[in-house]
């Protein structure tokens, strides 16, 4: 299909005011186009850019070095990093010349949240597939701030989950120019796509990872997709046969270790035990980084350059005690739960009835390149008791209480507004977990606790 100039576009703007998936020349098509050729052409600039800037004080290690200036070896930190931009833009490259440009088409044209979201990938030169492939449908929420050299991007992750075939799977396909997936979305998985861009949106994207024939690193592509709300709804559970029933179910129990859960039953009681399974990887990586950047510091010539890197290297440093130490356990009862959580100080505990927990609330924590690692939390009942904090009392359940405290102070009535504020707050906010690893993993363990917490509407 011939791409759209722009007084097409234009006409389909005010033709199609309601259907902004006709907006864009890629969705109108209905076939998203992967992004390694734009891919390839950024990341060559970028090496283009740090080794011509480091290549004058490449040249001059020499005779610095002769001078006992040895703070001059910095230099080489830039010429590394712009070769290995350099590298991945051959890598992305020779992707694009070998397979053609991949492709992700839709059909129809856009998928439905709350319905089903998939289509086919397309390899128009083929690919013959050696291992596992790996489709992952993602709907992230991107804030953008700032301006100019201040501008900053912020993505969380509102929803995930992931599909994979198998290698006896695929490995008969022969020659594969087409492969198709297909997702249900729940409502309440993610938000519909945004009509417009600004500065708060949401963007949904399928990322394809294909192991092929004759190249060390698998095929890889994101394509951002169209995903608005078309009134479908459609309930997962209901959508699968039995066979694939069972086989989420044993997926969503195989989640518990991949996200860092040990579930056992203890006296009676349900006991869930927390921990983040890469903990000592990523404290190995802090410790390094930590290393480098205060040797830096101690060798840097200015002051600026002193205090920029020593406050990377203390920050690092100070993160380690927190990712090793950190530990949460909760014990489901048949009327309470007891969590009890480690820090620094040794062990807290909170115990809390179970009819005051409304639900449960995942969001980031952090981010190790492309694995995200999730934060679940306990939500309570709308209402806070003015006179009584609770044992799980957060800052907003505080201040709503601190409000009433200071206008009732002398006898007077509360305002409406605090009155409101009082029964709309959760009477409680508190983190049951800090690091469930992976986003679909996480979404597996909230479903499981939930069902364990008699939570039926999660």
């Amino acid at each position: 299909m011939a791409r759209l100039n722009r007084s097409q576009l234009k006409r389909l703007r005010e033709e199609h005011p309601d259907e902004p998936w006709l907006w864009r020349p890629d969705w109108a098509e209905g076939v998203v186009r992967g992004s390694g050729r734009a891919q390839a052409a950024m990341l060559g600039v970028m090496a283009i850019i740090f080794v011509g800037l480091s290549l004058p004080g490449v040249w001059s290690i020499p005779e610095e070095l002769a001078k006992g200036n040895h703070v001059i070896l910095v230099v080489l930190l830039f010429t590394i990093v712009g070769l290995g931009l350099g590298w991945v833009a051959l890598g992305s490259l020779r992707q694009y010349l070998r397979f053609g440009p991949l492709g992700f088409a839709l059909e129809p044209c856009p998928r439905s949240w709350g319905g089903r979201v998939g289509g086919d990938l397309q390899i128009p030169k083929g690919a013959w597939i050696t291992g596992e492939v790996k489709f992952t449908l993602r709907c992230s929420r991107i804030r953008l701030s700032g301006s100019g050299k201040n501008r900053s991007r912020q993505e969380s992750v509102l929803w995930e989950d992931d599909q994979r075939f198998a290698p006896a799977e695929v490995g008969g396909m022969g020659l594969v120019r087409k492969l198709p997936v297909s997702f249900i979305v729940e409502r309440g998985g993610g938000k519909p796509s945004d009509i417009t861009r600004g500065n708060d949106y949401i963007r949904w994207s399928m990322n394809v990872v294909v192991p092929v024939r004759g190249q060390s690193k698998p095929l890889a592509m994101g394509f951002e997709i169209p995903v608005f709300d078309r009134g479908e709804s459609l309930e997962i559970e209901s959508e699968l046969s039995a066979k694939q029933q069972q086989d989420l179910e044993q997926r969503r129990q195989s989640a518990l270790a991949e996200a860092g859960v040990q579930r056992e039953v203890v006296a009676g009681d349900e006991v869930w035990r927390f921990h983040q399974p890469s903990a000592f990887k990523h404290t190995i990586v802090l410790i390094v980084f930590a290393g480098v950047f205060g040797a830096v510091a101690w060798f840097a010539p200015f002051l600026i350059l002193q205090l920029a890197f020593g406050f990377f290297a203390v920050l690092m440093a100070a993160i380690v005690p927190g990712i090793l130490w950190h530990r949460s356990e909760l014990r489901i009862g048949d009327s309470e739960m007891e969590l009890r959580k480690r820090g620094l100080r040794g062990w807290k505990s909170w115990r809390i009835r179970g009819d005051e927990i409304a639900a449960l609330e995942l969001g980031e924590s952090m981010r190790a390149g492309t694995t995200h690692y999730m934060r679940l939390r306990a939500i309570g009942a709308p209402g806070v008791d003015p006179e009584r904090p609770h044992p799980a009392e957060h800052f907003r359940a505080r201040k709503a209480r601190y409000r009433w405290r200071r206008e009732t102070r002398d006898g007077s009535p509360p305002s409406p507004a605090t009155r409101q504020a009082l029964l709309d707050t959760p009477c409680f906010e508190i983190e049951l977990a800090g690091y469930l690893q992976g986003v679909r993993a996480a979404e597996d363990v909230k479903t499981l606790l939930a069902r364990d917490l008699g939570l039926a509407d999660e």
